[in-house]
């Protein structure tokens, strides 16, 4: 957990860099600013990510955003039939029943510094780089039961992520506050997770429960061909 502390504590420090850098650039160029007609922009990606994007322009070819990217996903499988045991002198049948759920949600914050590549009236082609803060959550549990049996078995992941996270994108306008883009993400980093598993088992008069709980780390990359979404200028 020392290692998660000094990699928040880095992320923390960049993303102050960022800001102070934002503050320069906007005073270094503050008529060129002026003479812009909008300042401040949301992003939406609705296709293959779920997004939420704050932009600031710096100038006319740099800007900075913060990026939430939210994931989420629960199932339950419900299934009845027989278990059948048979040994040397008998065949004995019992009805059963097996309850499955199943859980997952992350979120990541990330801060990129956006520059064009080329622009015209119609839109622009850009890059972007920046820092990314994960966070993950993945459960699964199950249950099972019988005349004489009942089981149950629960896991859990959790995952801490650091990583840097570049992009390149086209963006196209729709209307004057209204432009659609598409992007490609290429990230990597370092990861921190904790597996925890527990077991419980019932037959008659016998109980067992068990318990085992893991820390784990490494590294780790991911690679978005296209995430497509909307900008709202204000």
């Amino acid at each position: 957990m020392s290692e998660i502390k000094v990699s928040i504590r880095i992320l923390f420090i960049i993303i102050t860099l960022f800001f102070s850098y934002n503050i320069l650039a906007q005073s270094n160029s503050e008529d060129e600013l002026d003479d812009k007609d909008n300042l401040h922009s949301f992003d939406i990606m609705f296709i293959n990510s779920y997004s939420i994007g704050y932009n600031v322009i710096l100038n006319n070819s740099n800007a900075i955003r913060i990026l939430l990217d939210l994931g989420l996903s629960k199932n339950s499988d419900n299934q009845d039939g027989t278990y059948t045991y048979t040994n040397n002198s008998a065949t004995d049948v019992n009805k059963s029943t097996t309850e499955n759920q199943a859980g997952y949600y992350s979120l990541k914050l990330s801060g990129h510094y956006l520059s064009n590549l080329y622009s015209d009236r119609l839109g622009e082609v850009y890059f972007g780089i920046g820092p990314e803060l994960g966070y993950s959550n993945q459960e699964n549990s199950s249950k099972n039961k019988d005349e004489n049996n009942n089981d149950e078995y629960n896991y859990s992941t959790k995952e801490y992520s650091l990583g840097i996270l570049g992009l390149l994108g086209i963006r196209s306008k729709l209307t004057n506050s209204i432009s659609i883009f598409v992007e490609t993400h290429l990230k990597g980093g370092k990861s921190w997770s904790v597996y925890d598993h527990t077991s419980k088992y019932n037959s008659n008069d016998y109980v067992s429960i068990s318990h085992t709980k893991r820390d784990g780390n490494g590294w780790y990359y991911s690679y978005v061909w296209a995430k497509v979404g909307l900008r709202f200028s204000i």
